[in-house]
C-alpha cells in the first residue's frame, strides 16, 4: 500500500510538472508572438516617423529659404516585391538605390531664354536623403493602386550651367511653397476620394501599413 501510494503521488507530480511546464511554454509562445507583432510595429512607426520628419525639414527649408522646396518619393521602381506592375516610377536600383528614401531638393530659378521669364527648375543638389530599411517601402498595393503622389515632368538644370535643360525630368515629389502650403505631384493622376498629398509606407515582412498625410493649405505634417 505505502509504496503503491508513493507511485501514484509520483505520477500525480510529474503530471502536473507536465501541465505547468505546457503551460509556460503556451505563455512563451504567445508572448513571442506579440512581441514579434510589437517589434513590427515599431519598425513601422519608426519609418512614418522619419519621412515625416524629413517632410517637415523640407517645409521648413521651403519657409526660411522664401522658394519652393521638393520632397521627392523615391520608390525603387524595379524593387518587385514592393511593385511588381504599374504604374511604375522614374526610380530605379541602378542609379537611385536599392531601398525606397526620400530626398530633399530646394528648386532654383533660372532665367528661361524663350521668354525671359524666372522658372523654378531642379538642380542635381540635395539637401537631404533619409533612406528606409530594405523591408520598409512606399506602398502601392503590388501595383493594383499608388499611396503616393504620381509621375510628373519637372523643368531642370541637372548639369548646373545656369540654363535650363532641353529635356525635362520626371519625379515624384511633394512641393512646399514659402508659405508653407503644399501640393504633390501629378495631383490630378490621384484616384477619386484619394489625397494628393499623403504617402503610405508598408513594412514587406509583416504587412503592416501607416501613413504620412500633409495638409495641403498650412504643410502641417501628421501621422495616419
Amino acid at each position: 500500500m505505502y509504496f503503491s501510494a508513493k507511485r501514484s503521488q509520483r505520477a500525480f507530480t510529474l503530471v502536473e510538472l507536465l501541465v505547468v511546464i505546457s503551460v509556460i511554454v503556451a505563455l512563451l509562445a504567445i508572448g513571442a508572438v506579440s512581441l514579434s507583432g510589437m517589434l513590427s510595429r515599431s519598425v513601422l512607426k519608426q519609418a512614418q516617423q522619419e519621412v515625416a520628419g524629413a517632410l517637415m525639414f523640407a517645409r521648413q527649408t521651403a519657409i526660411t529659404r522664401g522658394s519652393r522646396c521638393i520632397a521627392e518619393i523615391v520608390a525603387i521602381n524595379n524593387n518587385s516585391a514592393a511593385r511588381p506592375t504599374s504604374p511604375g516610377t522614374p526610380y530605379t536600383l541602378d542609379t537611385d538605390g536599392a531601398a525606397d528614401c526620400v530626398r530633399i531638393c530646394a528648386l532654383k530659378q533660372v532665367r528661361n531664354a524663350a521668354t525671359g521669364a524666372l522658372q523654378n527648375v531642379l538642380d542635381p543638389g540635395v539637401l537631404r536623403e533619409i533612406r528606409l530599411s530594405s523591408a520598409m517601402v512606399f506602398d502601392d498595393e503590388r501595383g493594383t493602386r499608388r499611396w503616393y503622389p504620381a509621375n510628373e515632368s519637372l523643368a531642370a538644370d541637372m548639369d548646373g550651367d545656369g540654363v535650363i535643360d532641353a529635356a525635362p525630368v520626371t519625379r515624384v515629389f511633394l512641393c512646399f511653397e514659402a508659405d508653407g502650403s503644399c501640393t504633390a505631384s501629378g495631383a490630378a493622376d490621384a484616384p477619386p476620394g484619394s489625397a494628393a498629398t499623403f504617402v503610405r509606407l508598408k513594412d514587406l515582412s509583416s504587412g503592416d501599413t501607416g501613413g504620412v498625410f500633409v495638409f495641403p493649405t498650412t504643410g502641417v505634417v501628421k501621422l495616419k
